[in-house]
């Protein structure tokens, strides 16, 4: 699975922008594409990808932050990715498909308690810190059980 990030480090360069129309052309041309809001404290892929509903909250009430907090509530994976993605409707005549992996429900209250509530540098600093285990299974999730070709990653 090909898996590309896209970052900077400073908001409004159109990032998010990006990753939307690569995640629509790459469908376009026949590939399974997951694309997984990274931006945690500026989520807004949901926005360019369409998913939101006509209240402009995210059409799904979980994601990223929520996969995270449930680990680390139970101390094991959560059984299904699919609680925690929305299909995104895609052009006619495309033959690709995309999955969105949103922030989560921001601007939501919880989600921002969720999101306060980790502890970053445990995760990766610390001895035998879950973080890159954790992410690399998603990773691996990602590809085997949505079956994606392109990984495209909104940090």
């Amino acid at each position: 699975m090909l898996t590309i990030t896209f970052y900077s480090y400073k908001g409004g360069t159109g990032r998010t922008l990006v990753v939307a129309n690569v995640a629509r052309y790459l469908a376009m041309f026949g590939q399974r594409v997951v694309a997984v809001d990274f931006d945690l404290e500026a989520p807004g892929l949901h926005y360019k990808l369409n998913v939101a509903d006509t209240s402009g909250s995210s059409a799904t009430r979980r994601g990223v932050i929520d996969f995270i907090h449930s680990y680390h509530q139970e101390q094991k994976l959560p059984a299904n990715l699919s609680d925690y993605t929305v299909k995104v409707p895609v052009s006619a005549g495309s033959t690709g498909s995309i999955q969105l992996m949103p922030a989560g429900a921001a601007p939501s209250s919880e989600y921002w308690q969720k999101l306060s509530q980790i502890n970053w540098h445990e995760y990766f600093y610390s001895p035998g810190g879950p973080g890159i285990p954790l992410f690399l299974e998603l990773k691996a999730r990602i590809e085997s059980e949505l079956k994606a070709d392109v990984l495209l990653i909104d940090s």
